[in-house]
């Protein structure tokens, strides 16, 4: 089962991104980070064969992004007020695009996998929906058949709160919606979640590549070691 892939970037700004994470390690290393970690899921997105599509939230310029990312992938702005408009207008536009499955991503993911995005596709495929959820209470990965969009788990949402996941399966369950659970995707905010997926890239035979060698160079610099 294929889908296409909706990523949720931002430019890799020093103070425009992972600043709560910036807060920690430096605002420049975090936009580095943040890089790494986008080379590293477009990596498994070609691996998986997957379709990838970027929706951008800033203005920078079209040119810029094609520079970072390539030239081949398409580009959408974000639009809508918070992130749930923001996520369902990006559904939108995928189907509008002719997808019959799509998946939404945000750029902090380094672990993703080609696996992650199969199982993913599948169970959109035979649910409706699938989710993956977050170690802090929300979700990474939310994946949605074309004829199964459920607007509700959009709207009046407290994103970035540990009450998302919860309230979006509430809902779900509420109007008999079917769903899936996938495994859970780390996402990086905080120091804590660095610390935890450097410990976990130490003892991984294939770690993402860039984000791992990217902490490899400045471990010491950022108190890994």
């Amino acid at each position: 089962m294929t889908a296409t892939l909706g990523l949720l970037l931002k430019f890799p700004i020093p103070g425009q991104v992972k600043t709560r994470l910036g807060q920690s390690i430096g605002y420049r290393a975090a936009a580095e980070l943040y890089a790494a970690c986008v080379a590293d899921e477009l990596y498994a997105a070609a691996r998986a064969q997957t379709p990838v599509a970027v929706f951008h939230l800033d203005d920078m310029p079209a040119n810029r992004y094609r520079c970072w990312l390539g030239s081949d992938l398409p580009l959408f702005p974000q639009r809508g007020a918070d992130l749930g408009e923001r996520m369902l207008s990006a559904l939108t536009d995928l189907f509008a695009a002719g997808a019959r499955c799509a998946m939404l991503l945000g750029g902090d993911i380094p672990e993703l996998a080609p696996p992650d995005l199969s199982r993913a596709a599948a169970a959109a495929h035979l649910h409706g929906l699938a989710l993956a959820p977050a170690g802090d209470g929300g979700y990474t990965l939310l994946a949605a058949r074309n004829d199964a969009l459920y607007p509700d788990i959009f709207t009046r949402m407290p994103w970035s709160t540990p009450q998302v996941l919860p309230l979006t399966l509430e809902r779900l369950a509420a109007t008999g919606q079917p769903h899936a659970l996938l495994p859970q995707l780390a996402d990086l905010d905080t120091w804590d979640d660095l610390a935890a997926l450097w410990q976990r890239l130490r003892q991984h035979p294939y770690p993402p590549r860039r984000t791992a060698s990217w902490l490899a160079d400045n471990a010491l610099r950022l108190g890994l070691e």
